[in-house]
């Protein structure tokens, strides 16, 4: 299978029985565009590792948007870079911490590939929220991150890249208006299939 997108989440974690990650990915993979794939991953730092090259060399998708949920963020947080290593201390939801480098002997940094500057403008200007980060933190989402940045060196992936969702909830008591995590997810995969 050849795809122009592969779009991932992550399930649920801590305190979030329902990830919106899980549930906007979930909605993208039944709109059965052929042109989108979607993956979700357990929160696991062994199932992202193991699965995360696996759906790459099935997919062979021409881009991929890695999402994670940033609960307390009062934006759309598209992440410039992934650092090599992990250092939150965090449990993942099989009670595995990881801390140290995530690629040994790989670089200290690599940076998103997403016409970063394009998406930004887009959201700005449906009147979303957004910013830009050079820190996807240490946990599962930097992780993911790292490793998918990775692996489309390997695979010649020229646009790949990951980006923190807010809390729907948290994003409408900031900003006083509502937040669709599934429409926002559409206009940035349109964006990126167009």
């Amino acid at each position: 299978m050849v795809v122009k997108i592969l779009v991932t989440g992550f399930g649920p974690f801590g305190e979030w029985a329902e990830n919106p990650t899980q549930l906007t990915v979930a909605k993208l993979g039944a709109v059965a565009d052929p042109n989108v794939a979607t993956h979700v991953f357990q929160t696991s730092y062994v199932e992202v590792q193991r699965d995360l090259p696996v759906v790459l060399d099935e997919v062979h998708p021409d881009c991929v948007l890695a999402l994670g949920l940033a609960g307390n963020s009062e934006t759309v947080r598209l992440e410039e870079r992934a650092h090599n290593v992990s250092h939150s201390g965090a449990q993942d939801v099989m009670g595995l911490v990881h801390d140290g480098e995530i690629q040994p002997g790989a670089p200290e940094f690599l940076s998103s590939t997403l016409p970063l500057d394009g998406l930004e403008t887009l959201l700005a200007a449906k009147g979303v929220a957004v910013s830009r980060s050079a820190d996807a933190g240490g946990y599962l989402c930097n992780f993911v991150f790292y490793l998918l940045q990775h692996h489309a060196m390997r695979l010649k992936i020229e646009r790949s890249g990951f980006v923190h969702l807010p809390d729907a909830g948290h994003y409408r008591q900031i900003h006083g208006t509502s937040f669709d995590t599934f429409e926002v997810v559409s206009l940035l995969v349109d964006a990126l299939v167009g």
